[in-house]
């Protein structure tokens, strides 16, 4: 992270491939003759390229060519070599075009080393975001119970840190199991929350694993609650009024009056239960 900030700034790349061109020249001339005229400039380029990218690490390999070229090369003009039995002679030209063909080839390789840690990078940010912006609670644990890995919900609702719930079993949330009609999570303060949780198996470089997805059902088991309630509120209700229904039925059609009569009579009755449960709902609105 803190080199791809850096490399935000091209001009603190660029300085720093410079100063260790700079610093690999002296650290040459304060060696001698007895190495070859390039061998302290390749780790300047190496770091330059890592660190900057492939322009720094081309001009480190250019400005290794020319203070090489002006400062060393003409100190020294021949370089022996002996690898035991065989002798070899290398005059500058053949140091510099050596010099110049090995650093193409190792910024080559540089390159493809950068572009693939970038890719691991930007791949592993990726699945961080996803991991961590998802609103239900991801729980990695492996074959033998240990959690790996939790997201933010998860802390969110545990409590819990996941530096502490790393390598403890998954039994410090889950004490009855994942498995059956209620499950519950159970916070750091020792309540417990409703669950509902989803069991996924993967495969990691650790062995097989299993992901654990995990849903806060609170809301779900109040909003149940609530229409229980209301349920049970409108059937007690109900039964009520049937039997208030039916004393008035029994009341007026019981009596000796003519069946015409008796049902203007449970009309208007039922006309005046109606204007009475109206004022109470208005009355109930205004408290």
């Amino acid at each position: 992270a803190e080199i791809r900030r850096l490399r935000r700034y091209p001009v603190l790349t660029y300085g720093l491939a410079v100063v260790l061109v700079a610093v690999s020249a002296v650290v040459r001339l304060t060696i001698g003759s007895h190495l070859l005229p390039f061998v302290t400039f390749y780790p300047a380029i190496i770091i330059a390229t890592l660190v900057g990218g492939i322009g720094p690490g081309v001009l480190a390999v250019a400005a290794s060519a020319i203070v090489a070229g002006l400062l060393i090369l003409p100190v020294y003009e021949a370089w022996t070599l002996s690898f035991g039995g065989l002798t070899l002679v290398l005059d500058g030209g053949v140091a510099m075009t050596a010099f110049v063909i090995v650093s193409l080839l190792l910024l080559s390789f540089l390159g493809f080393l950068d572009r693939t840690l970038r890719q691991m990078l930007e791949q592993e940010s990726t699945l961080s975001i996803l991991v961590e912006s998802t609103p239900h609670g991801l729980l990695l644990f492996d074959r033998f119970g240990a959690i790996r890995l939790v997201n933010e919900s998860v802390e969110k609702l545990s409590g819990y840190d996941g530096d502490e719930l790393a390598g403890k079993p998954v039994e410090i949330l889950m004490p009855a199991g994942m498995s059956g009609p209620e499950l519950t999570l159970r916070r750091r303060d020792g309540t417990e929350v409703p669950v509902e949780i989803l069991l996924s198996p993967v495969a990691s470089r650790a062995g097989a694993a299993t992901l654990a997805t995990v849903i806060d059902i609170s809301a779900r088991k109040r909003l149940q609650a609530a229409q229980q309630i209301v349920i049970s509120e409108l059937q007690h209700r109900t039964k009520n009024m049937f039997a208030v229904v039916t004393a008035i039925a029994m009341n007026t059609f019981s009596a000796r009056r003519s069946l015409a009569e008796a049902r203007s009579i449970f009309s208007s009755r039922m006309q005046a239960l109606q204007s009475a449960h109206d004022l109470l709902e208005i009355g109930r609105a205004h408290v």
